[in-house]
């Protein structure tokens, strides 16, 4: 909001910010688990991030955890809520913070599960499409329309493709394209 552009860099165990254009960075976090995917999104001037270990936002200076699920591998913005998958003990679900406040997490209530019981697991969540958030598990894609957890309504997009991981995933001229195994891995 006061106009400074951030650059994050993730390497190792550590994380680094940049506000001239990523030509000199500076250390903001050193508590990462090494050789795990670090996945972001900002909102309200906050870069709010995962670790599948350590659940933080960054403020423009410091890291600052929040509280939501342990081990969460996956984050994405929508509606002004934080949703995050990637659990290892429920890797079907997806969590969703409360309205305006991506720290403030009801996890025992505020929660959907895609497809518990087909043995797959959420492998990414895309960027807002059509307002819509896409879910991808390895071999089925999702789509959640809705404002309010009241009017959430879960759609399979596709019952044999899904997204191989969630760095994969981009929008492009209104469209949405993601790397995958193929039908059903094939």
């Amino acid at each position: 909001s006061n106009g400074n552009r951030y650059c994050a860099l993730f390497s190792g165990t550590s994380g680094y910010y940049s506000t001239d254009g990523c030509q000199t960075f500076t250390l903001f976090v050193s508590t990462l688990t090494n050789n795990n995917d670090v996945n972001c999104d900002a909102a309200e001037d906050r870069l709010y991030c995962v670790n599948n270990q350590y659940n933080f936002y960054f403020d423009g200076t410091d890291d600052i955890a929040f509280t939501a699920v342990a081990n969460l591998q996956y984050i994405r913005l929508h509606r002004n809520r934080c949703f995050a998958s990637g659990a290892s003990g429920a890797p079907y679900r997806v969590y969703f913070s409360a309205l305006g406040d991506c720290t403030s997490w009801t996890t025992g209530i505020d929660y959907f599960d895609i497809a518990a019981n087909d043995g797959d697991i959420v492998t990414g969540i895309g960027y807002i499409i059509y307002d819509t958030l896409t879910f991808y598990k390895k071999y089925s894609a999702w789509m959640l329309k809705g404002v309010d957890p009241n009017s959430f309504q879960l759609f399979n997009i596709n019952k044999e493709i899904g997204a191989k991981n969630q760095r994969s995933i981009q929008n492009l001229f209104n469209m949405q394209f993601f790397d995958s195994v193929g039908p059903n891995g094939g």
